[in-house]
């Protein structure tokens, strides 16, 4: 019993050892899209739907894990043909689960932006709804969401009048032409009437109720708007919001829902987001986040574990000028990186990997450093295994500062008829830091300057030769000006 315990504890260890920071945030994305399609696919009352495809999606999992040829080979084959028809089925949802992902674009967020409390005085519309209920007049309004709904809106005219209550009774009236259409309201005006909806799905939520019920939820089914329905039988309010049509008994409890549904429409879309996600859908989530980590472990764990080994070049930065790096024993080491599949090492190359020591705090003598692995940058797809040698042995001198005089090197032979007059450098001295005890040079001399037929006086520009264990003060080999002056024999 103790032994099996041990052997678990182990292979549990060895389990955590390889999982590293990108599986967790590997896991995490692909949870967020999981819980997006549950959230969509519930909505749309396709969830039996997608439990079907779950269960398959669990049947082909098992068959890999067993070795089931026959089973896999199977269910490979349908995947194959029925994403296409998944997507042919699904069209509809699926274009807003992608509109869904993108719900704070820029238009929805400047919606947002210019709106502040209630978008239009409610007393309006509430007084309007109170009449048309009494002399059981059918009416349907859309309050759009989130979403966009333009797609799903056919037929009607362009209004763009202000809410009132004779405008409102007067479009339901009867006899108005445009009585037995949807008002759809945005922000604080009516933009149409006489609209055609999507009719409803949901034949069994729907009941014995009539076209103008059937046209509310199913605007409710395909967006996030919030649809009023007046029954011109009954007299009655009804709701439909997320799929679902629910009546209500008065006109305040109207008042409270529209209110409840503007204060959460008119908030900052990111954050309305992230707070949905946070606070609702407990057990969405948990399936979300359960289905990705069996897919991670399935698709992504059991990939093969590729180790490589690299010799990279120690890089001091942040040494202080006055300091030199007379010896490194060594000048490289070798670094070994595990990640999963070979694909990772792609990204690998010498711009991207490198054993950075950070020089800022060495001192004169010799300094002993313990290479670890924040000093090696890498993608983040790797990981560090190994790297030899740990300790590495830097030897600093201090340098001190000399002005010495410039000495141009001229090389070749002017023309014929004329002779060298002077040579002028510019600067005259120049800056330099020189290892402690060692002396400096007496001057430093220009890149040869070619004067081979020069005929007549003229400035070349050149460059500075210094010893290798010497640095420029500016630790950058300054240009210089080198003139050759030239007169007739």
């Amino acid at each position: 019993m103790m032994y099996e315990l041990v052997a678990s504890l182990y292979s549990l260890r060895e389990f955590i050892g390889n999982v590293y920071i990108f599986d967790i945030v590997d896991v995490f994305i692909i949870a967020v899209f999981l819980y997006i399609i549950i959230v969509l696919f519930k909505r749309t009352r396709s969830w039996p739907i997608l439990v079907g495809i779950g269960v398959l999606g669990v049947i082909y999992a098992a068959s890999q894990m067993f070795n089931l040829f026959l089973t896999s080979l199977a269910l490979q084959s349908f995947f194959a043909v029925f994403i296409v028809v998944l997507v042919i089925i699904f069209q509809s949802e699926l274009r807003r689960f992608f509109e869904l992902i993108s719900f704070w674009n820029t238009r929805q967020f400047k919606l947002k932006q210019e709106a502040s409390g209630f978008p239009f005085h409610i007393n309006e519309l509430l007084q309007a709804a109170a009449r048309l209920v009494n002399q059981k007049r059918g009416a349907l309004i859309v309050f759009p969401g989130n979403e966009n709904t333009d797609r799903f809106l056919n037929g009607g005219k362009q209004l763009d009048g202000l809410i009132t209550e004779e405008l409102l009774e007067s479009i339901f009236d009867p006899h108005s032409p445009g009585h037995d259409g949807a008002v759809v309201i945005r922000k604080n005006r009516i933009s149409q009437f006489g609209v055609h909806l999507p009719l409803a799905k949901n034949f069994k939520q729907l009941g014995k109720r009539g076209t103008r019920h059937s046209a509310a939820l199913g605007i409710s089914e395909n967006t996030d708007a919030l649809a009023v329905v007046i029954s011109e039988e009954r007299g009655t309010i009804s709701l439909a919001h997320n799929g679902r049509l629910k009546e209500i008994q008065s006109v305040e409890e109207l008042e409270s829902s529209l209110k409840k549904f503007f204060r959460d429409t008119y908030t900052d879309p990111v954050s309305s987001f992230w707070s949905d996600f946070l606070k609702r859908n407990s057990f969405e989530k948990i399936i979300a986040l359960g289905l990705a980590g069996v897919m991670w472990f399935f698709f992504s764990f059991q990939a093969e574990t590729v180790q490589r080994s690299f010799t990279l070049p120690l890089v001091y930065r942040n040494l202080p000028e006055a300091l030199f790096i007379e010896e490194s024993e060594p000048r490289e080491v070798s670094v070994t990186f595990v990640s999963r599949g070979e694909n990772s090492f792609e990204r690998a190359d010498e711009q991207s990997v490198e054993v950075s020591v950070d020089a800022k705090d060495f001192m004169t003598g010799d300094n002993q450093i313990i290479l670890t692995e924040d000093m090696v940058r890498h993608p983040a797809v790797l990981s560090v295994v190994e790297i030899v040698p740990l300790q590495i042995h830097v030897r600093v001198t201090e340098f001190r500062a000399f002005e010495v005089p410039i000495e141009a090197d001229v090389a070749g032979d002017v023309a014929s008829d004329v002779r060298i007059d002077s040579v002028v450098v510019i600067p005259e001295h120049i800056g330099i830091l020189v290892p402690e005890g060692m002396l400096p040079p007496k001057s430093v001399q220009t890149v040869p300057v070619n004067i081979t037929g020069l005929s007549a006086s003229k400035v070349f520009s050149s460059r500075l030769l210094l010893p290798s264990n010497m640095r420029f003060r500016d630790s950058i080999s300054p240009s210089v000006s080198v003139k050759v002056n030239v007169v007739k024999k």
